[in-house]
């Protein structure tokens, strides 16, 4: 059976807004062998290409000017593909730029039922993950070329060694595929210091010029989101230098914006804030605050204790701007250029006697052989392979059906809140932050949990937060000597 193997390069997130595919690359399997048949091109989207697509891929408008356009190459695409099924990662991405690209031009793309998403096919070997392309080639240990930055034929290759594995058929070499790559663009300037840009074919497809009311909608968009930006700014301030509840709203009204508690009427619990400036008003769920961030820690609610002047916070506001449902200020809805409204959570949001842990946690069993095991790894610092930790990561005992916020109080009442890889993990994303903890609530020293979690993302360039990489980086220094985090070796510079 014929097969291709598609991925692609584009100049932003969303087909829809109008982004471009600035370069594709295929490769033919039959019988999930490689023929050694590619299709790969580079394009010129005749359109700028957004900062985050860049920092994925690093393709810039200067780069791909003068390159072919996806019209010169549509029907050469449509030709390889045939009609035979394309395998592609997370698949839904690519092909909305497929079809948006064939349809703007006319042209008939793929039909749906020939697209096949390996994120399936690594969900059923893998139930419990990873899905992500890099961290599929980590656990299935598949020997890559050094990538700091993607690109279209090389995350194919990679992705049909992966597929091949994954079904256990014969490994695909990947640097064969490779040798027919076209020669990536580069920015080179004549000597004079002007671009050396060749002459660019005609296009078929003209982006409309703006009109006065788009430059102004722009404009307002803009105002808009620098208006909800100050006012996440100023409650962020409150947030980390409030000391109670009440604090926090205090500081927050000193600040020159206006809080409304919305509270139960029959109970007086708390289900949320809403923050308002002279431009605009945000929701506390906004700026990532939810119910459960005023129900334990430093900013706990207490309706026994504090319902009266919180009510008084109510009153003030009702008296001032009416009811809610007569609002007259806009709600902070910021474009997708803005950067997020989330606030920047403390280290460890969660403070917990150790009776309050054990009341919430209860007893959580370790098997007996997950137990030795995890003693090896902190007793004899052996490397850090991967088979080992996705056995702690999946171990079935109560710890893998924790929630979170048990897990970040379980481990700052172990650890406390001096422990700086501990404080680390707690800047990870959700995902790798509560595997990291599970490992830590299960007996693994943070140190080795921080290190694990780390060592991919820092190898492929996953952007991460600054507290994350000092601290992987102090580790490693630290214990390079006693053979720890052996595997970080090459992805952390000492």
């Amino acid at each position: 059976m014929r097969e291709i193997v598609l991925d692609t390069e584009t100049t932003g997130g969303s087909a829809k807004n109008g982004d471009r595919i600035c370069e594709i690359g295929m490769i033919e399997l039959v019988d999930g062998a490689a023929t050694g048949r590619i299709f790969h091109s580079y394009f010129d989207p005749c359109c700028d290409v957004h900062w985050a697509a860049k920092r994925v891929h690093g393709l810039s408008r200067k780069m791909l000017t003068g390159q072919p356009l996806f019209a010169d190459h549509a029907q050469g695409i449509l030709d390889f593909i045939g009609a035979d099924p394309v395998l592609a990662h997370n698949s839904v991405f690519d092909q909305r730029f497929v079809r948006a690209e064939m349809e703007r031009l006319g042209l008939v793309p793929p039909g749906n039922n020939q697209w096949r998403d390996t994120i399936r096919l690594a969900e059923r070997r893998f139930p419990r993950g990873p899905a992500k392309l890099d961290l599929l080639v980590e656990k299935l240990e598949i020997e890559t070329p050094d990538r700091k930055i993607h690109g279209a034929l090389l995350d194919a290759a990679i992705l049909a060694a992966v597929v091949a594995r994954l079904r256990g058929q014969p490994d695909i070499d990947i640097v064969p595929l490779m040798s027919q790559a076209q020669p990536r663009p580069s920015a080179a300037r004549k000597p004079g210091g002007e671009a050396d840009l060749r002459p660019q074919a005609a296009t078929p497809f003209k982006t409309p010029d703006k009109t006065p009311q788009d430059l102004q909608r722009n404009r307002d968009q803009q105002r808009h989101d620098q208006a909800c930006l100050a006012l996440r700014d100023k409650v962020q301030e409150a947030f980390d230098q409030a000391q109670s509840f009440p604090d926090f709203m205090a500081r927050v009204e000193t600040s020159g914006l206006r809080v409304r508690p919305n509270l139960s009427k029959t109970t007086g619990e708390l289900g949320g804030l809403r923050f308002r400036s002279d431009d605009v008003y945000l929701l506390s769920s906004a700026l990532g605050l939810g119910r459960k961030t005023f129900e334990q820690g430093v900013l706990k609610y207490d309706p026994s204790t504090m319902l009266e002047e919180t009510q008084a916070y109510n009153a003030r506001y009702t008296a001032d701007f009416g009811q809610c449902a007569h609002e007259t200020l806009p709600k902070g809805r910021p474009s997708w250029h803005c950067p997020s409204l989330k606030l920047n959570r403390p280290e460890i949001a969660v403070a917990a006697s150790a009776e309050e842990v054990d009341a919430e946690v209860g007893a959580k069993t370790v098997t007996e052989g997950l137990r030795k095991e995890i003693e090896q790894v902190n007793g004899w610092a052996p490397r850090l392979d991967s088979a080992m930790y996705e056995m702690l990561k999946s171990g079935q005992d109560d710890w893998s059906r924790v929630a979170p916020k048990h897990l970040v109080a379980h481990t700052q009442a172990a650890h406390g809140d001096e422990s700086e890889p501990l404080r680390a993990i707690m800047y990870m994303p959700d995902t790798d932050r509560n595997t990291a903890l599970r490992w830590v609530c299960r007996g693994l020293d943070p140190a080795h949990a921080l290190c694990k979690t780390t060592a991919p993302r820092m190898k492929f360039g996953y952007p991460l937060p600054e507290i994350v990489v000092q601290a992987a980086r102090n580790i490693h220094r630290t214990s390079m000597r006693a053979h720890e985090c052996r595997d970080m070796d090459e992805t952390v510079e000492p």
